[in-house]
């Protein structure tokens, strides 16, 4: 994942998105919907928040590990026989 740091927030902020998936070497346009939440927090990519910002991320990936490893614990435990 890229992420463009920011020095300071603008007062209006306009996003672009390229969404491209890669098959068979290709490129491929994502045309999916795209949800976004009605509340965004820019602060998270402010060059003043980096360090915060990437600890942070770095421990929401490693509980969402912890997540996934406790559930396949719980299905085979579940399907013990």
């Amino acid at each position: 994942m890229q992420i463009d740091w920011i020095s300071s927030l603008p007062k209006i902020l306009f996003m672009q998105l390229n969404r491209l998936k890669f098959e068979q070497g290709y490129a491929v346009k994502v045309m999916s919907e795209l949800n976004l939440e009605k509340v965004i927090y820019p602060d998270r990519f402010l060059i003043a928040n980096k360090e915060v910002s990437e600890k942070l991320r770095s421990s929401v990936d490693a509980l969402r590990n912890k997540v996934k490893y406790l559930e396949r614990c719980l299905q085979e435990y579940k399907n013990f026989e």
